[in-house]
């Protein structure tokens, strides 16, 4: 399993939007261990604490 580190740029975990930190671990502990991961470039998206910028999910 991909491991996930504070600091990753997540948007999505296996097609569902996550939005903290929190869930993202919540998300990742459910479906381990076949997790998607969509990264976001924070070059273009900026973040606020541990919420992330709302995208589309693929």
């Amino acid at each position: 399993m991909n491991k996930v580190r504070f600091g990753d740029k997540i948007q999505c975990i296996n097609d569902i939007e996550v939005t903290s930190y929190t869930q993202a671990k919540q998300l990742i502990e459910e479906t381990h261990p076949t997790v998607n991961f969509s990264f976001l470039d924070w070059s273009k998206h900026l973040s606020t604490g541990d919420k992330f910028t709302p995208l589309e999910c693929d």
